[in-house]
């Protein structure tokens, strides 16, 4: 069955939109190079340009998921052009069905065969006496010390390694529950005594386990259960 030419246009109308704003990405991420290149010229120690160049990254990857969701849409496009174009089919073009022919029944034969009779017994009903005994039956009560350990047990806690247990209680010195913060995630890695190559690592962990909620914007603050 062919695919209709609304369809055909609406994926053809997705893919450019994914197609300019993947240009649009490219411009960020040349624009985060040249920014990142004349700061490590000026200062290459400074920890500005440390979280600079993770942003550059960040938006290098956006692009390349981009440039993937491009690809996909013009394989989606090439396989719904294979199909054809056309008008979806109507419902009087499909075949009828014709009506089932009338089976005629079979006469009725006046020999009828006589059931003979069933001599009636005694049944012994011995359900109620096993159902009586199971209710006399005391019930041994459960050992609720027993229940309480094995429903500790089932819920383990996820262990943080030491950097990222030095971050999370970096964390709690400048962040909060109650609003998000936009921080120099960098600097507080190396103010809570973790090498540059552990910051990233450890706040994805923390992110992870629900020890932090991220907003759109890069802001971070802590969750009220931990």
């Amino acid at each position: 069955m062919p695919i209709p030419k609304e369809s055909l246009s609406a994926i053809q109308a997705a893919g450019a939109a994914v197609h300019a704003a993947d240009t649009a990405l490219k411009s960020a991420v040349q624009a985060y190079a040249d920014h990142v290149r004349q700061s490590m010229s000026q200062n290459p120690f400074d920890l500005n340009t440390d979280s600079l160049f993770e942003e550059w990254k960040t938006v290098a990857r956006l692009s390349q998921t981009l440039e993937q969701i491009e690809a996909e849409l013009r394989k989606v496009h090439q396989a719904a052009l294979s199909l054809g174009q056309g008008v979806l089919p109507t419902a009087n073009v499909s075949p009828r069905l014709r009506a089932p022919s009338r089976v005629r029944e079979p006469a009725a034969t006046n020999s009828i065969p006589v059931l003979e009779a069933i001599e009636a017994t005694d049944v012994v009903v011995k359900t109620a006496r096993k159902a009586k005994q199971a209710a006399t039956k005391p019930i041994a009560p459960k050992d609720e010390s027993k229940v309480e350990a094995k429903s500790k047990k089932s819920t383990p806690k996820s262990a943080l390694s030491p950097n990222t247990q030095k971050l999370w209680d970096q964390l709690k010195t400048v962040l909060n529950a109650k609003k998000f913060t936009v921080i120099k995630r960098t600097k507080v890695g190396l103010d809570a005594g973790l090498p540059t190559g552990s910051v990233t690592a450890s706040f994805t962990k923390l992110l992870e386990n629900a020890y932090l909620v991220e907003d759109a914007s890069g802001g971070l603050k802590l969750t009220s259960k931990k």
